[in-house]
């Protein structure tokens, strides 16, 4: 966290103009190319994992005022550790790697600041839910993963939200991908009975 007087160095979408890489070996090659020292090719890859991170951290913090500092701490994180970045692995799992663990030391704090307004919170949010959910459910969804212990929240988030397979999660999460896939499992069945106690009348 920033010393306290000490502006926050923002890292944040840049425009268009250099696009978002999508493909993971383009996305890969963008990389080299920042390590490399090309500053457009750094900014092709903040493009590409800004909107990946905020989507990811937005649903482990549950959209809360925490999410934003979470997001800036990861995107800086990311930047300082690009210069080791050896592309044995995707920069997408490289990089939520390291969110992951930024995000760890604001879920601490996470249950102070939930934000009331979870919906509100959702609309505002970087990115447009997915159109067949509603907002209800999507808010439902939300309020549900808070009342998940952080690693299966993380391992649900990663799995069913974000669609990475159980390999990729658990080289993100630093552990087996048996591991991940249990938690994600375990994560889904207390979000399921959850949500049946909340439809009972």
């Amino acid at each position: 966290m920033p010393a306290a007087g000490k502006p926050r160095q923002n890292i944040s979408p840049p425009g268009d103009r250099f696009g978002a890489a999508t493909d993971p070996e383009q996305l890969r090659e963008l990389a080299r190319q920042a390590v490399a020292g090309d500053r457009d090719a750094l900014q092709g890859v903040f493009a590409a994992l800004f909107p990946l991170i905020h989507k990811h951290l937005s649903f482990v913090l549950g959209f809360g005022p925490l999410v934003e500092d979470a997001v800036q701490d990861s995107m800086l994180a990311i930047h300082r550790a690009l210069p080791g970045f050896r592309g044995e692995a995707s920069v997408a799992t490289w990089a939520l790697a390291i969110a992951s663990r930024t995000c760890a030391r604001y879920a601490r704090r996470e249950r102070k600041h939930r934000v009331a307004d979870v919906g509100r919170a959702i609309e505002d949010a970087l990115f447009s839910a997915d159109s067949t959910t509603s907002g209800i459910e999507l808010e439902l969804l939300v309020r549900a993963l808070g009342r998940l212990k952080l690693k299966k929240r993380q391992a649900f988030v990663l799995m069913a939200i974000l669609d990475y397979s159980a390999s990729e999660a658990g080289e993100i999460l630093n552990t087996s991908a048996n591991t991940a896939a249990s938690r994600c499992r375990h994560a889904r069945q207390e979000l399921l009975d959850h949500m049946e106690r909340h439809d009972r009348p």
